[in-house]
């Protein structure tokens, strides 16, 4: 009698749900100030320049460059050397192990590539349009949604044959020290910290450390420090940890200062996070 094998098909990642798309000409001038949520962001400059910030680096990209933001990812973008930047942005859910070959990335595209993009922010964005409007379950959604699965899935999948080892990026002034200031500042976010100690362990002082910051994130250097401790606590309740654990490793004086600086900076509590895996953004 013959054998059937069954060969395994695997699939590298899987995009699970879309949640913006954008198009669109940002002015000169044009300045955003920042955000963090827990999906995958891409960013693509089709003209102009835009200076773009993911936690400690900072980039500044030209006509036919895209970045990815990972989830949990501080990042910001505003218009440079006096251009009016067109941008696509479209942002996702997706889960998949090879999914984190996007972390930290920059990509050149072709013009192939860019009109893929270009398509793909057009169906997400029919997509948002059709759920916004009662539509989301209908038969039409439906198609367009699997077929826009499907062609982000091809996208990235046709950049990771791109070799992203020899480019060269440009960066704002000063934008290296940022960089260190933020990393000095993951080290540490297990730690209560004042504002002069932060400042010590980057041989800076206050003023130089607020000065510095402050050109490249909207939020203050104590801001910013408990977001990173937020990040770091929305990772662990990802992993199973107890919120009291959690409150303990971050060093919060009590679980319930924790709870508090939890549900100002995410909007919902750890315990509705967890019950609910809810999607917060900073």
């Amino acid at each position: 009698m013959f054998s059937f094998v069954m060969n395994e098909m695997p699939r590298m990642f899987t995009i699970r749900s879309i949640v913006s798309a954008i198009n669109a000409v940002r002015p000169k001038g044009f300045y955003f100030a920042g955000e963090m949520h827990n999906f995958w962001e891409a960013v693509y400059v089709m003209e102009g320049r835009a200076a773009v910030s993911a936690d400690e680096r900072v980039y500044l990209l030209t006509d036919g460059q895209l970045i990815f933001h990972k989830p949990m990812e501080f990042h910001r973008i505003w218009s440079a050397d006096d251009t009016a930047p067109h941008i696509l942005i479209i942002s996702f859910e997706a889960d998949g192990e090879k999914i984190k070959a996007f972390e930290n990335k920059v990509f050149c595209l072709d013009m192939h590539k860019e009109k893929m993009l270009v398509d793909i922010v057009t169906d997400a964005s029919s997509i948002i349009e059709m759920a916004s409007s009662g539509q989301k379950y209908s038969e039409q959604y439906d198609y367009l949604a699997h077929i826009t699965a499907i062609r982000i899935e091809y996208f990235l999948l046709e950049l990771l044959h791109i070799d992203t080892s020899e480019k060269v990026l440009q960066t704002p002034e000063k934008s290296e020290i940022y960089g260190q200031i933020v990393d000095i500042m993951n080290e540490h976010c297990c730690e209560a910290l004042s504002l002069g100690q932060i400042a010590a362990l980057c041989n800076m002082s206050v003023s130089s450390l607020k000065k510095t910051f402050q050109k490249f994130s909207d939020k203050g250097v104590m801001k910013y420090f408990n977001c990173l401790k937020i990040r770091k606590a929305v990772a662990m309740l990802d992993e199973g940890l107890q919120i009291k654990e959690i409150s303990d490793r971050l060093d919060f004086s009590s679980q319930n200062y924790f709870h508090v600086v939890f549900k100002r900076e995410t909007g919902c509590s750890p315990g509705d996070y967890r019950n609910h895996n809810t999607t917060v953004q900073f």
